[in-house]
């Protein structure tokens, strides 16, 4: 099959990526889909007409995989793509099963990088110091919040950036203790997954073992269901602080993103 592939802004092929979106089986981790796969170069798929779309990382790494038409033909099809763009991995997840079979036929070894997370259970957890303080952050604590940040290895301006977006959409909350932050929980509503929310949490080097990031999971997760929105999210797979407190917020790992290694088919 005569196969072309050509660089393509990803703005034109977005509402195909939605498309693609809509056949996971549980709502995508934001930090996979607005930071890794969407800073990642994608590619037209053309035969006589287009017919799908890829996307890689800077290292070649596929990221993503969709045909939209000829489909009876996708084996053959993903080959020539890994062969004309001298692709040797893939990164996949389980929420993905299409993409991933299709990886998981054309590799020979894997590894998995990250656990993705589903609320299993009912919990209740104490708050672990009586007089820690909650507050959902407004612009006024942009400043503290800079100061204060959990986020390491991260730009002024970037952190700026970040934190701004997270005000704007009442997606920060702040946990103080004596006029002071010591913690900072996430509750980001998903712009592809309606009904989701991704949660997350940070607690000063000075306060961890102590419980209060299990806390702050946990109050992301209650008002998560407030607002009717599905509680979701991931670690990586080193990370075995973080996966202990998830889980003991009542979340489970049913989902997996892995890393194949593909074989060379040419």
């Amino acid at each position: 099959m005569n196969i072309t592939v050509n660089e393509i802004s990803r703005n034109k092929i977005l509402n195909f990526q939605y498309q693609y979106y809509q056949q996971i089986l549980v709502p995508i981790d934001d930090y996979w889909e607005n930071v890794v796969i969407a800073a990642g170069t994608y590619y037209e798929i053309i035969t006589q007409r287009p017919i799908g779309y890829l996307a890689i990382d800077e290292n070649r790494v596929l990221l993503q995989f969709f045909l939209y038409a000829d489909r009876e033909n996708e084996d053959e099809i993903f080959e020539d793509c890994i062969y004309l763009l001298q692709i040797e991995k893939a990164y996949a997840s389980t929420y993905e099963p299409k993409y991933l079979n299709i990886c998981l036929d054309h590799g020979n070894d894997y590894e998995t990088l990250a656990f993705f997370y589903k609320d299993d259970r009912d919990i209740h957890i104490e708050k672990p110091i009586e007089n820690l303080v909650e507050k959902a952050a407004d612009f006024s604590d942009l400043e503290d919040a800079m100061e204060y940040s959990g986020v390491e290895g991260a730009s002024v301006d970037w952190l700026k950036h970040y934190y701004l977006n997270l005000i704007k959409n009442k997606s920060l909350y702040l946990y103080y203790l004596e006029n002071r932050i010591i913690g900072s929980g996430e509750l980001r509503p998903s712009h592809i997954s309606k009904g989701a929310s991704n949660i997350g949490m940070t607690v000063s080097a000075h306060f961890r073992k102590r419980n209060i990031g299990t806390y702050i999971l946990y109050r992301m997760k209650t008002l998560s269901k407030e607002m009717n929105l599905i509680p979701v999210c991931g670690t990586d797979i080193d990370n075995i602080a973080s996966q202990k407190t998830i889980q003991k917020c009542g979340f489970y790992p049913y989902h997996r993103a892995l890393e194949i290694k593909l074989k060379n088919t040419h």
